[in-house]
């Protein structure tokens, strides 16, 4: 029934590329796809009407949910982007291979697929491919995506697939999977892909990466090494991810960095369930495993609403940098709503969803600090530190983005006169974000489900101890909703019997006629934070003091080089360059030499297979 889903997204995108220049009847055909193919993958999952485990069911759904949403998106966000059927076309197709690869249990069946998806998905990411920032984007995500598939071939090739002991060949394994799953690419692609496909390839794609880890690459040979790796690398990715982010002026890039802070979380979780495993504690097994399930589906959710609401935004206004915006709140008023909220609750603010997630992450930490293994204590200290440092940064970030594109007053004259709310992309948004409210009250019954559905990667049982602090969670944000709707009840009331309408000035600090100039940009508001790190992000500043008794002109610029950029993508670039060039001098052009090289190569190939073995 799964691929039978997938089928029918796979059909309507090759329908909508037939009919591509009939724009909207290729709309209509993705769009249908979309839906057709959703509605059948709902109908399996909730009937049981499929042969799927239940780990491929788990990482099919957000796939389909955020699939569906970004499809409405698009029908208000394409027209007037780009080609409309092209879009349609690879957007179906992309969606189609992502639903079929958690079905797939041979390797190189996945493999195919995955790299499939990285094809189609190339040309979704190059959609704008007419302006100048996307030959490099489109240059990054293709060699991230090659670099990946080539270490997941080396790993396949070297028996990784056997459940091999072997550390070389599991960390070929994992980097395979992180490098394809977005570490690399994301903050490159994402502010220059069309916002459904961020939202996509951010909230699913991303899963899809953990999900091949789980299934391929981890065993029991490996749990002890694979705990560490993904602690360690999730502590750096957590905390490295979204301090970059806070400095980031283009608000889809911001979100892109949150995304790689967000998997980091998720690999921390995981790690510690790991390390609980080979250590025999399943408190801390249990907590790892549980909050890493449950952060997969709290990111999805709130990171798709996240990318879809910067959409609107940039439909509306033809700008993403974050300063350049404000006051769209006044215009944009359901927007403004929803991206604050779903700002709250990625940052991990109770009582939003994403908070649950990280207290049972807390909850294995502080049981890993008060374990008698020294190693988990270490584990656990560093995991509790790192997380509580990543969340102030990511409650900066998020402030940062929230207010400065929504509070104060407009800083361009796009802002000022933004293009009327979509409801087709506005929607989508509502929905993830009721979702999201929802599933606060139902954790205490949809954990058990999830850790069922991870059981090969979860070897203990679930304790009833997380159940229960989930039920208590969800009592309290009962309580808090309906305080809330109440004391907006008694608001609502009172400006109706015209008791609260006295109006007057904001305190103007003394200023006859103050303007946008005088308020916090978002560089503003995060400069002092960003400055604590400044040794770390390493900023430009450009300064020109104001000095005399009348002073002239004075200025101020904070900009915050891509530190992926400057220390991966730059020195990376430049070796290719360099191996170019000492490649193209053996082009003599001399029939001789190229079949010198020829028996030489054969000559070295024969020595290795002898010394490898051959012999025998």
């Amino acid at each position: 029934m799964f691929l039978l889903s997938s089928a029918a997204a796979l059909a309507g995108g090759i329908s909508a590329l037939c009919c591509s220049r009939k724009e909207k009847l290729a709309q209509a055909l993705g769009l249908g796809g979309t839906a057709i193919a959703v509605a059948i993958g709902a109908f399996a999952a909730l009937s049981g009407n499929h042969n799927s485990d239940a780990l491929s069911v788990f990482f099919t759904l957000p796939v389909m949910l955020i699939g569906m949403m970004a499809a409405l998106h698009a029908v208000g966000y394409i027209p007037g982007h780009g080609k409309t059927g092209v879009f349609w076309g690879f957007f179906d197709l992309t969606l189609g291979v992502m639903l079929a690869l958690p079905q797939l249990r041979n390797f190189m069946s996945f493999l195919i697929a995955w790299e499939l998806m990285g094809a189609v998905s190339f040309v979704l990411v190059m959609f704008r491919y007419k302006e100048r920032a996307m030959s490099r984007v489109t240059w990054v995500y293709l060699l991230a995506c090659e670099a990946g598939g080539l270490m997941l071939m080396l790993f396949y090739a070297f028996g990784g697939t056997l459940r091999s002991s072997n550390i070389l060949v599991f960390a070929l394994g994992m980097a395979g999977f992180a490098i394809k799953g977005g570490y690399l690419w994301l903050p490159e692609a994402h502010p220059e892909a069309p916002a459904p496909v961020s939202a996509l390839m951010s909230a699913s794609m991303l899963n899809l990466s953990l999900y091949g880890m789980l299934r391929f690459v981890l065993s029991p040979a490996n749990y002890a090494v694979a705990g560490w790796l993904l602690l360690i690398l999730g502590l750096l990715g957590a905390f490295g991810g979204i301090l970059v982010g806070c400095a980031q002026d283009n608000l889809k890039k911001l979100l892109a960095y949150s995304s790689i802070e967000n998997i980091g979380i998720i690999s921390i979780a995981l790690g510690l369930g790991l390390l609980g495993v080979n250590y025999r504690h399943p408190a801390v097994a249990a907590a790892g495993f549980a909050g890493a399930l449950l952060h997969i589906v709290n990111h999805t959710l709130i990171k798709g609403a996240l990318f879809l609401g910067s959409g609107q935004i940039l439909r509306a206004t033809e700008t993403l940098s974050i300063d350049k915006l404000g006051g769209l709140m006044k215009k944009m008023p359901l927007s403004g709503l929803l991206f604050g909220c779903n700002s709250m609750a990625i940052s991990g603010l109770p009582p939003f969803n994403a908070f649950a997630g990280e207290l049972i992450i807390y909850t294995g930490c502080f049981a890993a600090i008060t374990a008698d293994i020294p190693a988990l204590k270490i584990a656990g200290l560093a995991g509790a530190l790192l997380l509580a440092l990543t969340g102030a940064c990511a409650v900066a970030a998020f402030t940062k983005a929230a207010a400065g594109t929504f509070l104060g007053e407009p800083r361009s004259a796009n802002a000022s006169s933004p293009a009327a709310e979509s409801p087709w992309m506005v929607t989508p948004v509502l929905i993830l974000s009721i979702v999201s409210l929802l599933i606060v009250f139902i954790y205490p019954v949809l954990l058990p489900l999830m850790f069922k559905a991870a059981s090969a990667a979860c070897p203990y049982e679930l304790p009833d101890v997380f159940c229960e602090i989930l039920a208590k969670y969800a009592w309290a944000g009962v309580f808090f909703y309906a305080l809330l709707a109440m004391l907006l009840f008694i608001r609502y009331r009172l400006l109706k019997r015209g008791k609260c309408n006295a109006s007057g000035i904001t305190w103007d600090c003394g200023y006859a006629y103050p303007t946008s100039r005088m308020e916090y940009t978002g560089s503003g508001i995060i400069q002092a934070f960003a400055g604590m790190f400044s040794g770390i992000l390493r900023p430009q500043i450009k300064e020109e003091k104001a000095e005399g008794v009348f002073p002239g002109k004075s200025s101020f610029a904070w900009q915050t080089p891509d530190m992926m950029e400057r220390y991966l993508y730059n020195p990376v670039f430049r070796l290719f360059g360099k191996t170019a060039d000492l490649i193209h001098r053996l082009q003599s052009g001399f029939l001789h030499f190229y079949i010198l090289v020829m028996v030489l190569t054969l000559v070295v190939l024969l020595v290795w297979a002898y010394f490898s073995g051959g012999a025998k």
